[in-house]
């Protein structure tokens, strides 16, 4: 199946890269951030500078060191004034102390939890997840990407193994955007006298050529589904030197890997990473079953050995990239809230590229004529992959 937006013709007046002009602004700043440790003194120093306006969501945020110092941060700025807002998801965040919850409360911040694993509790639910991890400071900064908000992401505070990923900043008419996509989840899932305000921005901030331009794009509960995976599809189809990929959760269906396929046989150089292990048995044989095809049609595919690869992220041709929550299998795609960033600026297309380059080559690559495994592991692979709906 080949999304209709992806075309070879691309966007008159935007980047050939980009399927649509949904979402998309100029003017921007962006950064790439690499792991919890370039990435959380960056967003602590965004809450403590903040003036009007703090809008955190994520999947995860852990009751550790990390956790507690962005409650902390977030509870002094709702004390001096600040408009707070954080939204965690019920089940990612499950077990949090209730008496940080209470803190920020008491302190002026207002706090919800996106669907609670708890039937006894309103707007509960197991199958819908929210596993956006946002920021936005004063409209103005925002922060997107695969990093939840725990000390198993920070290198510097977690000695051995720990999780590698990447995060982005963006200064500018982009974090609207950002803000925009988390008022609308916010005013879902709370009650009528907490919702948030919402005006759309003006035009203006999606016009222009100056700066960088970024395409923010999300999916909601029921509609556009499809918005992330179309423009990483356009991207894909477009490409005529370089794919880099690297996602932790790749259950790639035969759409996919067939546009994959078809991109090395046009001369493209494909690569792939991969954790040699993650977190997720199940999805780790689904992913293994997909190898072979890949592997004959010529995409290399590394595996990411020194803890946890949790990396979302991809650039093509040194021009394109894309950063955020979003993995590369079913569930991202039908049932999770996500949210990415496209940005079509060479300068941050290429530190992507020189990122993912460098962890592939660090990484173990998998020799085609090497990949053998014993009939029950295929077995386990296959069935796995039958199952891939629902991982």
């Amino acid at each position: 199946m080949r999304p209709r937006s992806a075309t070879p013709a691309g966007i008159p007046g935007l980047s050939p890269f980009a399927a649509s002009r949904q979402g998309v602004t100029h003017g921007n700043q962006t950064r790439l951030l690499v792991g919890g440790e370039a990435a959380y003194p960056a967003m602590l120093e965004a809450i403590a500078g903040a003036q009007g306006e703090i809008l955190l969501e994520s999947y995860t945020i852990a009751g550790d060191g990390t956790g507690r110092a962005f409650f902390d941060a977030l509870e002094a700025a709702a004390r001096r004034g600040v408009e707070v807002r954080l939204l965690c998801d019920g089940m990612g965040s499950f077990g949090l102390p209730s008496a940080w919850f209470a803190a920020l409360e008491a302190a002026g911040g207002r706090a919800v939890v996106y669907r609670p694993v708890a039937p006894w509790r309103a707007r509960w639910g197991l199958l819908r997840r929210d596993h956006r991890k946002v920021l936005v400071v004063d409209r103005r900064i925002g922060f997107l990407g695969g990093l939840n908000l725990a000390d198993e992401y920070d290198g510097y505070a977690r000695a051995g193994e720990f999780w590698r990923d990447l995060h982005m900043a963006v200064d500018g008419p982009a974090a609207w955007s950002l803000a925009g996509l988390f008022a609308g989840t916010w005013n879902r899932c709370t009650d009528r006298d907490r919702r948030m305000p919402w005006q759309p921005p003006v035009a203006a901030l999606f016009d222009g050529d100056a700066g960088v331009a970024v395409q923010v794009i999300g999916n909601h509960e029921t509609s556009h589904r499809s918005l992330i995976r179309r423009s990483f599809f356009a991207a894909i189809h477009r490409a005529r030197r370089t794919i880099r990929i690297a996602n932790p959760y790749f259950i790639p269906d035969h759409s996919i890997a067939g546009a994959l396929g078809a991109a090395v046989e046009r001369g493209v150089d494909v690569r792939v990473l991969v954790p040699a292990r993650s977190d997720i048995l199940l999805v780790d044989l689904a992913s293994r079953a997909a190898f072979p095809r890949l592997l004959r049609r010529g995409v290399r595919i590394a595996e990411w050995s020194f803890g946890m690869m949790h990396a979302k992220a991809a650039s093509v041709d040194g021009e394109w990239a894309t950063v955020g929550s979003y993995n590369l299998d079913h569930r991202s795609w039908r049932y999770n809230l996500e949210v990415t960033a496209n940005v079509f600026d060479p300068v941050f297309a290429s530190a992507v590229e020189a990122h993912l380059s460098a962890d592939f080559e660090r990484s173990t690559e998998i020799a085609p004529e090497r990949f053998r495994v014993p009939r029950w592991s295929r077995l386990l692979q296959w069935l796995a992959y039958q199952l891939r709906a629902w991982l």
